[in-house]
Formats: C-alpha cells, structure tokens, sequence
C-alpha cells in the first residue's frame, strides 16, 4: 500500500528526515514512534503529498490521492470551531462531492462507532479534547478510504478517550482498512501489527512491537509490586503538605471542583488523574493560590489558603501545562529572569542557584543557548529548573512531559525522585500511565469529585479482584485499566 523509497527532507539548517525507508503493507496497522521534533508530522505530509522530499520517492497506489482514498487527519485540530458536528461532516463531505443523502448515512453509521450520534447539533468549539478527535476522524472517514493517515490522533487527550479511538482503529483495520498512525504513548505503539521508531530524522527501528519492546526496553516502565495500602489517619498534623476540606469551585452553575477532601503526606509524589475537564488544573490552580475557592477550606504547609496565600507562593513551585519560558531568553537568562520574580538576591547567592539548576537540568555548555534552539526534553528540564529555583517544599507538575520521548520522561522522573528524597512534595498530574505508576500515592477526579485514592499497586489490585469475583478469567489489569473503568463510574 505504501513504499517509503530512502526519503530525505531539509528545512533550511534542520535535517527533518535523513534516508528513511519502510514499507506499509494493504491491511496493516502499522504505528510511528518518537518524541517531538522527531520527522513523525513531516512524514506523514510527506506520504500524504503535502510535502515534497528532497530526494528519494513514495509510491502509493495509482489514483488513491485523487479519488479521495486517503483519509488524513493532522496533529492540530483543523476543523470550524464555529459549525456543528453535522455542519463540519457535511462540508468536507461535500468538498469531496459526495451527495448529501450519502453523507448522511456515512456520517450516521461513523459517529454511532464513536459514540457521537447524540451530538451532532453541538458546536465543535464546545466539545472536549476526546470529542475533537472523535469528529477529526469521523471527517478523514467521510469518503471510505482504503488508506488512513492520523498524527497523533490521541495526543493530549485523557486516557479513556484514547481507549475508544482505538477501539475504533481496531475495528477499522479488522475491516481491511490500512492504517498508519503516529503515537507518543508506548501502550498505543504495544496495539500496532508493526512499528517504527524515529527521531532526529532517522528511522531507528523498525519490526514488531514485541522486537521494539526487547531492543529498546528503556522506552517501556516495568511497574514495581508493592502491596503496601496508603495510609494517612495516623499521621500528625504537620505531617501533612496539603489538607483540604470540602474544597469546591463553581463557575456559575458548573462545579469544577465539588467538595473534595485530601490530605497529601510531605515529600511523596502524589498523583491527580482523570479525564479531560475532571477538575485536576481547577484543583491545582486554587492550591496555589491562583483561583479563590467557592467553598470549603485548605492548609498549605502549615498555612490558611483563604489567608496566607502570599506566604504560600513563597513556598512552592508551578509549572503549568503550556510550556511557560521565553523562547528569545537564552536559557541562563530565563532561569535569571525567574529568579528575579522568586525574590532570589542579585549577587553571589543568585548565581550560585542558576548554576544548580543548570547541572541538574542537563544544561552545562548550553547556558547561551536561546530556549526556542533546545529539544524539547531540555526545554522541559529547563521549566522544570524554573520552578525549583527557590528550593519550594511543594512542586506543581501539570502535565509536566507532554510531547517528550520516553526516556526522557524517564530521567525527568529521576530528578523528581531525587527531589521527593530531599523532602519536596510533589503534586502532578499526567495522561501517561507508567508516570503515573511512579507517583506513590494516585487519586481520581471525576466531574469534580474525588472517587478514588490509593497507592498505584492497591487500585490495580482492587479492579483485579473485582473483575475475578465477576466471573473473568483475567490475571493482571493494568492503570489505563483503572482509568477506564473509573471513569465509566458516572
């Protein structure tokens, strides 16, 4: 179905794909691998006709792009937020001069495969990440391609969301439909028939997902078995980083965040999960002291929310979702900005503490280096060093390592270990399962509520247990199990 013939693409001073060669055979689900930055999108346009390669050549099948064979669907959500489902489907159906009537029945018999048939007067700009993609899909399948090209399509998105566009993959190719697809996530690449595993432009791998598994084991996180229950009632008082009571924010009639009740031990990694607009970042932003809550009450390190929170801040340390330096700051001078905003003294105790940050983000011999220049692993490392840069005694991860390799996700996590072993307690929240597994304690929003909270090991042992005395035949769950069956508790 495609022949990809030693493709080379430069972009000015960048090699974006350096002599990269595989084969996709009709039928198959074949999966591409590798962090940010890698060549993985400038592929994908190159396969599709949207980029033309320096050298070397593509073959498809005659008259597949122009008979509209080939569905595609891009990275960045490319559709009107301001039409509906139904209006979205109908346009590119049409640009594709399919008649109406049988627009209707395609885009029917799709969005009841993805769960959508109920929404297809809501507005596009008004669904969630998941619903978004679901929709991506459901256009690049309006003309019943023989071949499917999707980057990324679960990229950013929660995991039960993940889960069912991949349970409409799979049923897709049992169909006989090809299937190429772009993944950050190693449990989705696991899902593939073959892979392949790119970065800096070259094609570093390329077989079974089970070879891939036993040549790069570093990209996969073998969660330790630890039987150990989370246990709080015994603790005293200072003991605690943070306390929550009935904590709750509404804006208007919507509740964020509805009366949760939490008590985080000092110097553990402490995990929020749930699914896109659970609550995580509302929950994050009132324990710093960004949003005032609604109702209920909080103790940060020994302080009132409602009343200390300047005396908060001063002790902890965020870094938000998006990522948050100047890219026209090099990074000394970012990390020099951001101690300025710290309080951190000019003089010999601010540069002692840029130095710091600078060998423990891997950073050395990059000081003058523009933040824009740095992969994005350094780039993480370095907003990372941005937010430790006072010594806080409590960190906010959200979503700290979203568009990294595994394996730099890994030694991130190496420095957070090293920092909980130093007593900083750590909040963060994650999509990725085997980050999650690394946190000591989880716990589980949904619609803003808390329903679950335990160490990783004791939820998938409860689920485990549960699903045994129901009569199935399984021996082991994983935490994108968890996720999935916790988030259908609604």
């Amino acid at each position: 179905m495609i022949a990809v013939d030693n493709i080379s693409k430069n972009f000015k001073d960048v090699m974006a794909l350096s002599a990269v060669s595989f084969n996709v055979a009709k039928g198959e689900l074949f999966g591409l691998v590798g962090p940010d930055g890698a060549g993985k999108t400038t592929l994908m346009r190159t396969v599709n006709g949207l980029i033309t390669p320096d050298s070397g050549k593509i073959t498809l099948p005659k008259g597949l792009l122009e008979s509209g064979q080939l569905g595609y669907m891009p990275q960045k959500f490319s559709l009107y937020g301001d039409l509906t489902i139904g209006e979205n489907i109908h346009l590119f159906g049409s640009l594709f001069g399919i008649e109406k009537t049988l627009i209707e029945e395609r885009a029917d018999r799709i969005l009841a495969l993805t769960g959508m048939s109920s929404f297809k007067e809501r507005i596009s700009d008004q669904l969630s990440g998941g619903m978004k993609q679901k929709l991506a899909i459901t256009v690049a399948l309006i003309t019943q391609p023989e071949l499917l090209i999707l980057d990324e399509p679960t990229y950013g998105i929660d995991p039960i969301s993940r889960h069912e566009i991949w349970e409409l993959l799979k049923e897709l190719n049992r169909g006989g439909m090809t299937i190429l697809v772009t993944t950050p996530y190693m449990n989705e690449a696991e899902m593939c028939q073959r892979l392949g595993y790119i970065e800096n432009g070259t094609l570093e791998f390329l077989g079974t997902p089970e070879a891939f598994k036993k040549d790069f084991p570093d990209m996969f996180y073998k969660a330790p078995e630890n039987t150990s229950n989370y246990q709080t009632k015994n603790l005293e008082k200072e003991a605690y980083a943070i306390t929550t009571t009935r904590l709750s924010k509404s804006f208007g009639d919507f509740a964020a965040v509805d009366a949760v009740d939490i008590k985080v031990p000092k110097g553990k990694i402490y995990g929020f999960l749930g699914p896109n607009g659970a609550g995580k970042t509302t929950l994050i932003k009132m324990l710093c002291g960004l949003l005032k809550p609604s109702s209920g009450s909080a103790e940060i390190l020994g302080s009132n929310l409602s009343s200390g929170s300047e005396q908060i801040k001063q002790k902890i340390g965020y870094m938000s979702q998006k990522y948050s330096l100047y890219d026209d700051l090099t990074a000394e001078e970012n990390l020099q900005f951001f101690s300025g905003i710290y309080g951190i003294p000019k003089g010999e105790i601010r540069d002692r503490r840029v130095a710091e940050v600078l060998e423990m983000a891997n950073l050395v011999g990059k000081e003058k280096t523009l933040a824009e220049a740095l992969s994005p692993g350094l780039k993480q490392r370095l907003a990372l060093g941005s937010a430790i840069l006072s010594k806080p005694d409590l960190l906010f991860l959200d979503e700290p390592t979203s568009g990294v390799s595994p394996i730099t996700r890994r030694d991130f996590f190496t420095v957070i270990n090293q920092l909980a072993n130093e007593g900083v307690t750590v909040i963060l929240t994650t999509h990725f399962m085997d980050e999650a597994e690394r946190c000591d304690v989880l716990m589980f929003l949904l619609d803003g509520k808390l329903i679950a909270e335990d160490t990783p090991f004791a939820l998938k042992k409860l689920l485990l247990q549960k699903e045994q005395a129901s009569g199935n035949n399984i021996e082991n769950v994983t935490l994108d199990d968890v996720f999935v069956y916790l988030a259908k508790q609604q």
